[in-house]
């Protein structure tokens, strides 16, 4: 089984082995606390606004929307994005943008090819570059008077109030409110019209669940419902900075019924939530979720049911279109008391023949232990399906303080030339070899080398490939010169190694030296073996082999 299919298919194991409710949710303890930025951050992107309004205005020449922004004592920075979409070339109508602040802010604005007009306090905005649009000075009134004002020059087709934004995106001509006139509403959905960015980050908390053994942490995001009910994609991205194998984690996402999800993490994770989800590679293959409780007491225990140990980040967020877990808990050394608990049985129960196809058992005297078998986890590189294209992007060999780091591979292409790319295996894996240079002494015996490899679909945008590390470690062994008097001494690798090598060899094999070095060309080359050991990495589970030959100017050949 390629490891690119590995997600997908313990996502459908995981659903066809789903579990009922059970009375852990009512009694578990864990006391949420927050958890400190180092440990976790939570940062999303929503339409959601304090107050807001959104309405049509489709015969006017002019496109209103104005911005109530409030932000915390001091100079603050905003980025600001226009967006709007062309019809037969040209921008439909003039737009007016109203911007009122309650505090100095240094405004970043892009608002490329858009016919906009701002009207701003000049005291308190400070762009970062010219604008390159025309501007007005807006009057310092309160907020219904500058309603008023902004009516005046055409009707509103938005406006919202934001606390302390970090970013704003305003889509210009998306306007779909059913209203005719805007008028600010608290608690609001602003759609596709406006999507902005808090510049703090959500509450992460954590806790540890008593009576739960192991390191298994959990990370559950509750999205809370919108004022809106339509059909909802949240995009979760998860970056966990744990080496693959020190993590076992469980990502639960709970949300109203119209949410759905795509996922795109970079590690494996056990996926637990409600609606429909998706991967990012395989954002056409939705799978049914589960029904989860729509409390945080509820939402522990389902962690709990999972076996995970420790709640690594609980997020309460509004309705989001985007949301970013950052962690680097990887929970392997957050342990709680192993005693052991009583648990209901799941009413529902897998297929033992299906757990038997994908688990071998390990008996000792007093326990037994089931694994889960090797040839299922066996980056194979080569997609997994046609419609996949593989790419290297980028590789580098890290032969430690001794021998510094070699960059062999940048942008998909060979870095100088002593790398060259090679045509792809009968597999389609891709494949390259490199020569290197050694001018230090001793030479390196071991090296890590480190690639960074693209699984994009062949047809379709940029946005939905997936990029990942992989490294495997190598064992260089020094020549071994005892054959060589069979063979014939190797001049050039012996200078290529250092001088001091060459004096040591001199003085061991003087006489033979002496007649070589007048009856034999040094043309020929002694053999240096590196073997791979066995990858410390997601990438590969084999061992791997690779040839060199070494002399100067590339005294090291590798092939991967």
């Amino acid at each position: 089984m390629d490891r690119g299919t590995l997600p997908l298919a313990v996502a459908l194991l995981l659903a066809s082995c789903s579990l009922s409710p059970t009375s852990l949710a009512e009694t578990v303890h864990c006391d949420l606390q927050p958890v400190g930025p180092e440990r976790g951050e939570v940062t999303y992107t929503t339409s959601q606004v304090s107050k807001g309004c959104v309405a049509q205005a489709p015969n006017a020449i002019l496109e209103v929307h104005v911005l109530f922004l409030e932000f915390p004592t001091g100079p603050s920075q905003l980025e600001l994005t226009l967006q709007a979409s062309k019809q037969n070339g040209t921008w439909p109508r003039e737009v007016l943008l109203v911007l009122s602040v309650n505090s100095s802010v240094f405004l970043h604005l892009q608002a490329l090819g858009i016919p906009l007009h701002l009207a701003y306090n000049s005291s308190l905005v400070t762009f970062q570059e010219p604008p390159g649009v025309n501007t007005t000075e807006l009057p310092s009134f309160p907020k219904t008077q500058i309603l008023e004002w902004a009516a005046e020059r055409g009707p509103i087709t938005s406006a919202a109030e934001l606390n302390d934004p970090q970013s704003i995106l305003l889509r210009l001509g998306q306007a779909q409110g059913s209203l005719s006139f805007c008028m600010l509403e608290a608690s609001q959905d602003m759609g596709r019209t406006l999507e902005w960015r808090p510049r703090t980050p959500a509450l992460v908390r954590g806790c540890h669940l008593e009576g739960v053994a192991g390191h298994k942490e959990a990370h559950i995001l509750r999205v809370l419902p919108g004022h809106s009910a339509g059909p909802r994609t949240v995009t979760v991205k998860v970056e966990l900075s744990c080496a693959p194998g020190d993590l076992d984690a469980v990502l639960i996402l709970q949300g109203p019924p119209y949410v759905s999800w795509l996922i795109d993490a970079n590690h494996n994770m056990q996926i637990w939530t409600t609606g429909e989800y998706s991967f990012k590679i395989f954002p056409e293959k939705n799978i049914r979720g589960f029904k989860l409780p729509d409390t945080p007491q509820g939402l522990l225990g389902e962690a709990r049911m999972l076996n995970a140990s420790i709640v690594a980040s609980f997020v309460e967020l509004p309705l989001a279109s985007i949301v970013s877990l950052h962690a680097s808990s990887c929970g392997g050394r957050l342990q709680t008391s192993p005693a052991p608990i009583q648990t209901t049985p799941p009413k529902d129960t897998c297929s033992p023949e299906l757990l038997m196809s994908l688990i071998q058992t390990k008996c000792a005297d007093d326990a037994m232990t089931l694994v889960l078998k090797k040839e299922l986890v066996a980056v194979r590189v080569s997609p997994s399906v046609s419609e996949f294209l593989l790419q290297l992007d980028s590789c580098h060999l890290d032969l430690g303080p001794e021998g510094g780091t070699v960059e062999l591979i940048q942008g998909r292409a060979a870095k100088g030339n002593c790398v060259s790319l090679l045509s792809p295996s009968p597999e389609g894996d891709p494949r390259f070899s490199f020569l290197l240079h050694f001018y230090t002494v001793p030479i390196p015996k071991t090296g890590t080398l480190s690639c960074t490899v693209a699984l994009r679909p062949k047809t379709g945008s940029q946005d939905q490939e997936v990029h990942r590390t992989v490294f495997m470690r190598l064992n260089i062994i020094s020549p071994d010169l005892s054959g060589c008097t069979s063979k014939g001494l190797v001049l050039p690798a012996v200078l290529g190694i250092t001088f001091g090598a060459f004096l040591i060899g001199a003085l061991l094999t003087a006489a033979l030296w002496y007649i070589y070095s007048h009856t034999r060309s040094p043309s020929k080359r002694e053999p240096v073996v590196a073997v791979a050991a066995p990858a410390s990495s997601e990438s590969s589970s084999t061992n791997h082999s690779i040839g060199s030959t070494q002399s100067t100017p590339c005294s090291t050949s590798s092939m991967a």
